[in-house]
This record gives C-alpha cells, structure tokens and sequence, in this order.
C-alpha cells in the first residue's frame, strides 16, 4: 500500500515497480513449472509469455482496485484504463495457450480457468 500514499511520478515508479516483479514472477512460475514437467520448448515459451501476461494484468486489476480505493477517499479515481488494460492482456495470455502452446484443450482450459480467478472481475462488463 505504499505507493497508494505516494504522489505524482514517485507512485508512478512504484507501481512500475510492482508491475515489473509480479509479472516477472508470474512468468518464472509458469515457465518453471513447464520446465519441472519436461515440456518441449514451444510450451515453456508460451507458458512463460502467459505467466509474464497474466502476472501484468493482475497488477493492472490491482491498481484499478487501488486507483477506485483513491476516489472513496474524495482523490481523483484515474478513470477504467487499467481495468481495460487488464482485461486485454488477460485475454492475451489465454490466446497465448490457445495458439501457442500446442497444450491439450482440457490443460488450456484449467490454465484459463485459473487465470479468470487470479483476475476476476475483467470480462466486458463483469463486476469485481
């Protein structure tokens, strides 16, 4: 919650800052666990393009929460941008399963299942 009390470009730098270690983190577990299961490099590619992608969104959803949280407060909302953006990249990643991966339909579905937990509330006019 720090960078919620921060201002101007220093919050701006903070939430780069989370953005860049949740997804990069995000992309390892993914990656990882394709490495852990013996997967051909094309999955362990995608795998790692979807974690890095749906680490991304996570934070684009968190700061929506935290930028709604803002103007509870009476401070400017910021508007649905990181909503949106979050929704898209979401969707990006799932495309990387999809069309990338070459994953079974059943591990593709598990995997967008988890996604839409890890990031509820992006589908075009879903609540959060």
């Amino acid at each position: 919650m720090v960078d919620v009390a921060l201002r101007g470009a220093a919050r701006g730098r903070a939430r780069r800052l989370h953005r860049q270690k949740t997804t990069a983190l995000a992309g390892l577990a993914a990656w990882g666990g394709a490495v852990a299961a013996g997967a051909d490099p094309r999955v362990e590619a995608a795998l790692r393009c979807f974690g890095r992608d749906l680490g991304w969104a996570y934070q684009l959803a968190d700061d929506a929460d935290d930028l709604a949280e803002d103007g509870a407060l009476g401070q400017s909302a910021g508007g649905l941008r990181p909503r949106r953006q979050s929704r898209w990249i979401r969707a990006r990643a799932e495309r990387h399963l999809r069309e990338r991966a070459g994953l079974a339909p059943r591990g593709v579905a598990l995997l967008v299942a988890l996604a839409r937990d890890i990031v509820p509330g992006t589908e075009p006019g879903g609540a959060h």
